[in-house]
């Protein structure tokens, strides 16, 4: 996998949360997300897949594009995404391997992880482009 180490001034991410849910459930989000889209005129080329917190109760999910771009008339959550390090992992094979590539970066030992939300960069309309983001010191 190849990994990078990127560092921006933080982001701001509006669209369709999840809570409490389960993996299993985002597919299922980006599709709502897709839907809610038609009939605008958006022409977005990166979108994010936000995990706000996994715990024993479930997860915390956004499934989104820059705030800017959505339509005001979806109602939406808004998340913003920090300032800082991240470590950067290309996930190779498609969405089936963004789950082990983000526990592959997790257990990078080479970086100090901290805490906040990490995030899935989806490059480009084609979805087998997808990055991992973790937030590191």
């Amino acid at each position: 996998m190849q990994t990078r180490i990127e560092e921006i001034d933080g982001l701001v991410v509006k669209g369709l949360s999840i809570h409490q849910g389960k993996t299993s459930d985002i597919p299922e989000k980006w599709e709502e997300l897709a839907n809610a889209l038609e009939g605008y005129n958006v022409s977005q080329d990166v979108s994010y897949g936000v995990c706000i917190q996994m715990n024993e109760d479930g997860l915390d999910y956004v499934a989104g594009i820059d705030d800017h771009l959505l339509p005001d008339e979806i109602t939406a959550v808004t998340v913003k995404i920090p300032k800082g390090r991240y470590l950067v992992g290309k996930v190779d094979g498609g969405i089936g391997q963004i789950q082990e590539t983000f526990r592959k970066l997790f257990s990078n030992q080479d970086v100090t992880h901290r805490p906040s939300m990490s995030f899935e960069k989806y490059i480009g309309q084609d979805i087998h482009d997808i990055e991992a983001w973790v937030p590191i010191v």
